[in-house]
């Protein structure tokens, strides 16, 4: 009944935002035997435990950070060793490549120079008829800047003989021809009658012959030049 009530904790109520108390619960004692006398336990009061009181200063004003969490350390690699790999993955063996062949670079096949268009040649002959001295005598032609003909002295031997060559050149080309005697005296008239003729031949034989040069009963000369058009 509320005789048995033993009363653990007696507070006023007044106790801030919070109150602890502490208090202790023993065994209750055997009922008594009808021959025992019960002696009531003396029970004392449990200490009251000062209030605390929670104030905003003893509450923290930053917030604990967040431990991270502990990263457990790998394994040890088995048989003692790591093994490693190149960058990029692992590279298999080369394979063999087969040899490459080029192929064959085919040339296109030679062709002729085209002619040079709007270009006319001509003939022309030169004749030169030597004294009883021909080894006094030499001669060169030339026709725009190209010589075409270049005979020195002691290249003649029969006298009073007589040669001819003839040369295609360009038609209008400007031409030089040029002959000398070693000794002074000319090719003709003291040791027999010499001369010397050029001739633009023609498509019609001698009769369409066209004479460029020519001179005769020179004496003396050691060296002449003559220039001409084709």
């Amino acid at each position: 009944g509320s005789s048995d009530s033993v009363v653990l904790v007696d507070g006023d109520g007044n106790f801030g935002d919070k109150a602890i108390e502490a208090f202790e619960i023993n065994s209750p004692s055997p009922p008594p035997t009808p021959d025992a006398v019960v002696t009531e336990p003396s029970i004392s009061p449990a200490p009251t435990l000062p209030k605390q009181s929670l104030t905003p200063t003893n509450i923290p004003n930053t917030p604990t950070p967040l431990q991270p969490a502990p990263v457990a350390a790998p394994n040890p690699p088995p048989f003692g060793f790591l093994p490693t790999f190149p960058t990029g993955g692992i590279v298999g063996p080369s394979l063999p490549t087969s040899p490459t062949t080029a192929a064959p670079v085919i040339q296109p096949p030679p062709q002729d120079p085209e002619p040079t268009l709007g270009t006319t040649f001509v003939s022309i002959q030169v004749t030169i008829q030597f004294d009883e001295l021909p080894s006094e005598t030499g001669w060169s032609l030339t026709c725009n800047d190209e010589t075409l003909e270049n005979i020195t002295a002691n290249t003649y031997s029969e006298p009073n003989g007589q040669i001819s060559d003839t040369f295609q050149v360009a038609l209008n080309a400007d031409c030089i021809f040029e002959i000398l005697d070693t000794f002074g005296d000319g090719i003709c008239c003291t040791f027999g009658n010499g001369f010397y003729q050029i001739v633009l031949q023609g498509s019609g034989g001698d009769e369409s012959d066209i004479v460029l040069v020519n001179r005769t009963g020179i004496n003396p000369f050691d060296v002449q030049t003559i220039s001409f058009l084709t």
